[in-house]
């Protein structure tokens, strides 16, 4: 009384007799049970829109009807529910209708001349022992599918080789019984090499306190549970999530819409593949291909699909999975998600740890150079002085010492003007700084006679070549082991004498061909 009430109201409301527009097809889309978040619902409505978006040039709207089929078990409610969609889509024009799973095929069956009259039938996930009971017409075509729990059995004992108990779960409803008869026959050749335990058509309560204190050598294979012995109707995927909660031992299934919901995995029905397989026939048709010329041949296979972190909490091994499965729910490592990260900081570390390590060669060839340098210096024959353009004293080399009878220590740092005659120190700042203005290698007081001044304030002649000259690294002072750094020496040039006086800079080198006697420079 209240769907023939409620099928009256729609049939009052102005929208439900609308038309669809003429370059607008409508496909009916009949599910077997009640729109209520099953995923299996949602995976297929989502794989025929995506199909049917992609592979259309015209707009095809599709109108899903779900059935709850397990609510009106009995002959009576399924014509009441027949007699309501003749109303409903009663002056509609309708191009093609899809039934999702065995039941609703069945019903699309029985009740098309009544509701459907004449319009092609596409059919889904339907196995195919179900689509071989019946005597299809020719515009009924579909590809069936074949569930495989034998496979799933033999892939789960691969995984769990000490298994020696199988607990298969199912429900009460028709749908489920079905399910359990599939399996009791599709395990029967099993049975003398592994215990089978049916936890079949028990209330949810006393189900889940079984699966909690399951003996140890248990796997778990879940079927459809949609009713309990309770009458309470559960959509299958919310029920396995109760289940997985409460089991103590891993859990596999037929279906992808178990997946993510607690069960390792198997080789499952892909909601998701047959509904782009039935929206690829369903779109030959709306193109004008009649049904019956469409060939339609083999089975639709499943596809081996795992859950990553089932996997881990069961300790199993990804490379231990059949070749070619498809692992889900994969949770990124740090390499994963930060692998460009990684490379590049190590990348930069090589960088810099090349560029370290080339400035620690560069450094030292530096101070092999600076030390044969100063060798060179140290035991040249000539005197040689190094000043800054302030005339002071930075370097002195042994021969330098022994001309003007100062230490070393006593001529660095003071002025080069202490190693010139006092009559000519007064001229002496303005050639250094005619010098630093435009320093050139040359000699000093060309033809004419110079002279330095001893430490004892005796004076001797010498000859001057000055060159400049500008420092950059730290140097090892002659006749010092640790090393010499020039105060200010990259800013530093040297600085002539006058004509006659001693110049301090680098080198003091005797004229070519002048004859000098032993105590001159």
């Amino acid at each position: 009384m209240a769907l023939m009430t409620l099928s009256a109201f729609l049939l009052l409301c102005p929208c439900a007799g609308a038309a669809a527009a003429a370059d607008v097809r409508t496909v009916v889309v009949l599910y077997s049970e009640q729109a209520d978040g099953r995923p299996a619902n949602e995976l297929t409505d989502q794989s025929i829109r995506t199909a049917f978006a992609a592979g259309a040039p015209e707009r095809i709207q599709t109108r899903n009807e779900y059935l709850e089929l397990s609510r009106f078990p009995g002959a009576e409610g399924r014509k009441v529910l027949a007699e309501f969609l003749r109303k409903k889509y009663a002056g509609e024009t309708i191009d093609l209708v899809m039934s999702v799973l065995g039941p609703s095929l069945e019903f699309a069956l029985e009740y098309r001349d009544q509701i459907f009259p004449g319009v092609p039938i596409v059919f889904m996930d339907v196995d195919e022992q179900e689509v071989q009971k019946h005597k299809l017409p020719a515009d009924v075509i579909g590809v069936p599918v074949k569930l495989d729990p034998e496979v799933t059995l033999e892939v789960a004992l691969r995984l769990h080789p000490k298994t020696r108990r199988v607990f298969v779960i199912t429900g009460s409803a028709a749908f489920d019984v079905y399910w359990e008869g599939v399996a009791r026959r599709t395990f029967r050749p099993y049975e003398g090499r592994i215990e089978f335990v049916y936890l079949s058509g028990l209330a949810m309560d006393d189900l889940l306190k079984r699966v909690a204190t399951l003996p140890d050598g248990s796997i778990v294979l879940y079927l459809p549970v949609s009713r309990d012995a309770t009458g309470k109707i559960f959509i299958p995927a919310e029920a396995l999530k109760l289940v997985a909660a409460a089991a103590n031992a891993p859990i596999y299934g037929f279906a992808d819409s178990f997946m993510g919901r607690g069960i390792v995995g198997g080789h499952v029905l892909s909601f998701e593949m047959e509904g782009k397989h039935a929206a690829d026939l369903a779109l030959r048709i709306l193109a004008g291909e009649r049904p019956e010329q469409i060939s339609v041949t083999g089975v639709s296979p499943n596809v081996a699909m795992f859950d990553w972190r089932q996997l881990r909490r069961w300790g199993i091994n990804v490379a231990s999975l059949p070749p070619g499965g498809d692992v889900r729910f994969r949770e990124p490592s740090l390499w994963d998600l930060y692998h460009w990260h990684i490379i590049s900081a190590i990348g930069v570390f090589a960088l810099q740890t090349g560029l370290i390590v080339a400035l620690l060669a560069q450094r030292a060839s530096l101070r092999r150079a600076d030390k044969q340098y100063w060798q060179v210096i140290e035991t040249a024959p000539n005197g040689m002085l190094m000043a800054g353009a302030d005339g002071v004293i930075t370097m002195a080399n042994a021969q330098a010492e022994k001309l003007f009878g100062y230490p070393r220590k006593e001529l660095v740092g003071q002025s080069v003007e202490m190693l010139v005659p006092e009559r000519f120190r007064t001229q002496h700042a303005a050639h250094r700084e005619r010098f630093s203005a435009s320093p050139e290698v040359r000699l000093m007081g060309e033809g004419r006679e110079l002279f330095g001044r001893r430490k004892d304030g005796s004076e001797f002649p010498v000859e001057i070549a000055l060159s400049p000259a500008q420092a950059q690294h730290q140097a090892a002072r002659p006749g010092d082991d640790r090393g010499y750094q020039p105060a200010q020496a990259g800013r530093r040039r040297a600085a002539p004498e006058p004509d006659g006086a001693a110049d301090t800079h680098r080198p003091i080198a005797p004229g070519p061909g002048e004859r000098i006697p032993a105590d001159r420079a």
